[in-house]
């Protein structure tokens, strides 16, 4: 490193301060989106049409807030702001909170390869170990198979910390549905 030329220093500095803003710029809009739905009521509006939607459903209520929604604002953000975004939504529908948290920190690791529009994936893996875009592809796929085959087994597993396990095998077929 000492003996490199102060040309190819200055490139490194510089691609390393581009590369640093992509994640940067992900958590700002992490953070705008958390804020502008806070100053919005759209939180307080979401918990009162949930309740109104889920009609009381516990398993519903997982699903659609700690699941659907939870990857919808991973996929725009990522970096845990699902987590910061359901767990006051569900514990605001009567939850358990340190539940909701366990149970929204494992949702996370399902969607976190491809959250904050591909980031991990595209950033983390592509130009970490410079691989190709058909290797990433290939690795994205291998990635959701696994996923996908870890969620049909773990997801009733997990949202059954949450509620009473006669209503998850009551509801299973929903919960795999949902998955």
């Amino acid at each position: 490193y000492l003996e490199s030329a102060p040309i190819t220093v200055c490139a490194a500095v510089v691609k390393g301060s581009l590369q640093a803003l992509v994640p940067c710029s992900i958590i700002a809009g992490a953070i705008f989106l958390f804020d502008s739905m806070e100053s919005s009521r759209c939180l307080t509006w979401m918990r009162i049409t949930m309740k109104k939607i889920t009609n009381d459903h516990p398993v519903a209520e997982v699903m659609l807030i700690g699941w659907a929604f939870h990857y919808l604002v991973e996929g725009a953000s990522g970096f845990g702001t699902p987590a910061c975004l359901a767990v006051p939504v569900l514990v605001s529908m009567g939850h358990p909170k340190v539940e909701s948290i366990c149970v929204l920190l494992v949702f996370n690791g399902f969607s976190a390869i491809f959250g904050a529009v591909g980031t991990p994936l595209w950033f983390g893996m592509g130009l970490a170990v410079g691989a190709t875009e058909d290797e990433q592809v290939s690795i994205g796929s291998k990635c959701a198979t696994a996923i996908a085959i870890n969620a049909f087994i773990l997801i009733p597993v997990v949202v059954s910390l949450l509620v009473d396990r006669a209503d998850v095998i009551r509801n299973i077929v929903f919960i795999e549905l949902s998955v």
